[in-house]
């Protein structure tokens, strides 16, 4: 299967490892009381296991290791590793609660995230050192000028998939 994508450069990688907000560094799991906001939405299978927000998104993997009985739930998207597909774009932009479960990688669903009126506060988990908190508001124009860096693509996805 091939499908539209936004295909992320190289450069890019070493910026996005980088917090994008507010980094809430913790050896031990974090919850949403710690954190003193409300959030709308999680962005990552550890980070949305103990915040809740209106909306997760998640991919059923942490560090690339699939979950054991993880389960597909809500809508499925398709989105490859270092890509941002058009599907996974149009479903962020109109959804505001519930799962969005990412067939492949949900890391960079943040991004098209940031087209959601509805949501104002993110959080998504920061591999190795704890969550993110990512005010919308304040970095909405940030984002949008990152997605411009990617670049048009088809991408073709049959392994990950069927093997899922």
């Amino acid at each position: 299967m091939r499908f539209l994508s936004l295909v992320m450069p190289s450069w890019m990688r070493a910026v996005l490892s980088q917090p994008q907000g507010k980094l809430f560094a913790s050896r031990t799991i974090i919850y949403g009381k710690d954190l003193g906001v409300t959030v709308d939405g999680c962005v990552g299978d550890v980070a949305c296991s103990t915040i809740n927000g209106r909306l997760a998104v998640v991919d059923g993997a942490t560090m690339r290791s699939p979950l054991i009985n993880r389960v597909a739930k809500g809508l499925i998207v398709v989105n490859p590793r270092g890509a941002i597909t058009a599907q996974s774009t149009s479903a962020l932009a109109s959804i505001s609660e519930g799962v969005i479960t990412a067939i492949g990688e949900e890391d960079l669903l943040l991004l098209p995230l940031a087209r959601n009126p509805k949501v104002r506060k993110v959080v998504y988990g920061q591999p190795g050192v704890g969550v993110v908190l990512t005010e919308f508001n304040l970095r909405r124009m940030k984002y949008f000028k990152l997605l411009k860096a990617f670049k048009p693509g088809l991408n073709l996805y049959q392994e990950q998939v069927e093997g899922r």
